[in-house]
């Protein structure tokens, strides 16, 4: 039997554990007693009672022939999840089930962001960013500007293959990773001057500038690298690979931008988002900007055949080309488009009107349907004419579609604290993993957790192509912990 993995990339703001939660407690038709006799008592789903830690109690039969409080019971509650723990606090006849089979952590005398991850055969590769210093099991890495970014690959097993470096003047930040046929690339941004590894450095504009590299596999070292910038700030966020080799990349700019020979893209007032495609060896294809005078946003991004599918959210005025626009009432809408990949064409646009404000953050596909995952406030109106009210700060919401926009499901999470989602990524079974951070006590699909009383914990989600969960999982410390990006192993 081939087993396959969920790969989680978490931003930690201090030392934290993998917990799980336990499975959804269940109704069950109470057994009626005599009043004032003594009963043994079990509260919880019959099939956890006396399975790991969970046992029956005793408690009163009351008036109506109930038991109120049931001393002495124990039920399930979260699954602990550590390597050194023997016990099945879940009770559902295993320990430690969806825990983590290894975990790793790296970080130095400063903030340290784990923002991209992929795998490439049976490995996983990693990107971010670090300041001061940053150790993955190979040379140490250290510089004395505000950051600088990296890429590491570590084998299934979690053993490190190799990491690089990447340096400069200041400011950078691998922040995507993907892999093509034969290469690992990865895309982000800088200012000033790039380097990668022992190469040389490459020279960028005065402002912020965006990358793209592919990275041999074996080693790391790099086989060419771009960067594109002008008279703006320039931001990628995510890249993903079309026809085996070809770049897609999104994000946005905040003045003006140019890809070699195209025509120099220029922000309409606040930022733009922003969308383009570049060859196997990096030559720029199309490039594309819109926006109106608030800021716009490019985050989620996936590929199916020759159609690139983007997310993001608007705070005015958007205008892909295609006949549908997207205006809003300033607050900040989200919105799905499809993207002719050879050549940039928007072939539709769909707007998810929101009050209050709606991101349209994560996007993933598993070739035959969209999953398209939204934070928002207030209302959220989905492509079915669906209304989703939160129940009080930012709340998630995941919807599955069919390549011609038509809803198949929604889920919907959250309490009146905020929760935000960062990442889906399709399981390749219908179904559908989701990231991102909570507080508060939201019912995440496997009953209520209850996160750290200080700053946001992380989450994951598991979704099967109906969108029931099939588990939740949360893991946080003291301060805010993010779950940034997942991938399921080959």
């Amino acid at each position: 039997m081939v087993r396959r993995y969920v790969l989680l990339a978490a931003v930690l703001a201090s030392p934290a554990c993998f917990l799980g939660v336990p499975s959804l407690i269940e109704e069950t038709e109470p057994e009626r007693c005599e009043p004032g006799d003594t009963m043994v008592c079990y509260q919880g789903p019959e099939d956890t009672q006396d399975e790991g830690i969970c046992h029956a109690g005793a408690g009163l039969c009351n008036e109506d022939g109930l038991v109120d409080v049931c001393e002495g019971q124990v039920l399930p509650r979260v699954e602990v999840c550590r390597s050194d723990d023997t016990l099945d606090e879940d009770c559902d006849g295993e320990v430690n089930d969806h825990c983590a089979l290894w975990s790793a952590s790296f970080g130095g005398n400063g903030p340290d962001r784990l923002v991209g991850l992929t795998t490439f055969g049976d490995s996983v590769v990693i990107s971010g960013d670090y300041a001061n210093d940053i150790d993955f099991g190979g040379e140490a890495f250290s510089h004395d500007t505000s950051s600088g970014g990296w890429v590491a690959r570590f084998d299934e097993d979690g053993g490190h293959l190799w990491s690089v470096d990447i340096g400069g003047t200041s400011g950078e930040r691998a922040s995507s990773v993907a892999s093509s046929a034969d290469r690992v690339l990865v895309g982000g941004h800088f200012n000033g001057n790039l380097t990668i590894g022992a190469d040389e450095q490459m020279s960028g504009s005065a402002n912020r500038a965006l990358f793209v590299a592919a990275l041999m596999p074996d080693d790391g070292a790099e086989d060419w690298v771009v960067s594109f910038g002008d008279s703006g700030e320039s931001s990628l966020l995510t890249i993903a690979v079309h026809d085996g080799s070809n770049v897609i990349g999104a994000g946005d700019i905040d003045g003006a931008i140019t890809f070699d020979t195209l025509p120099t893209l220029t922000a309409s007032g606040g930022g733009d988002a922003l969308i383009f495609a570049l060859d196997a060896m990096g030559t720029p294809l199309w490039a594309k900007s819109a926006g109106g005078a608030g800021d716009d946003f490019a985050r989620g991004l996936a590929v199916i055949g020759d159609v690139v599918y983007v997310s993001g959210w608007a705070k005015e005025d958007l205008d892909l080309g295609c006949t549908d626009t997207v205006t809003t009432d300033g607050d900040g809408d989200g919105w799905v488009a499809a993207l002719d990949a050879t050549t940039g064409d928007c072939q539709w646009l769909m707007h998810l009107p929101a009050e209050g404000e709606a991101r349209a953050r994560a996007l993933a596909t598993d070739g035959e349907r969209l999953f398209v995952g939204v934070d928002f406030e207030q209302t959220l109106t989905l492509p079915n004419g669906e209304v989703l009210t939160s129940a009080g700060d930012l709340d998630i919401a995941i919807f599955a579609m069919t390549l011609d926009r038509e809803v198949i499901w929604s889920r919907q999470f959250g309490d009146d604290a905020k929760q935000d989602i960062f990442v889906a990524t399709a399981d390749g079974a219908g179904g559908v993993v989701i990231g991102g951070a909570a507080t508060g006590t939201p019912d995440l699909g496997e009953g209520n957790i209850v996160s750290q009383d200080v700053g946001e914990d992380a989450y994951a989600i598991r979704l099967d192509a109906l969108g029931q969960v099939l588990w939740a999982r949360t893991f946080g410390g003291d301060g805010d912990d993010d779950t940034i990006n997942a991938a399921f192993s080959p």
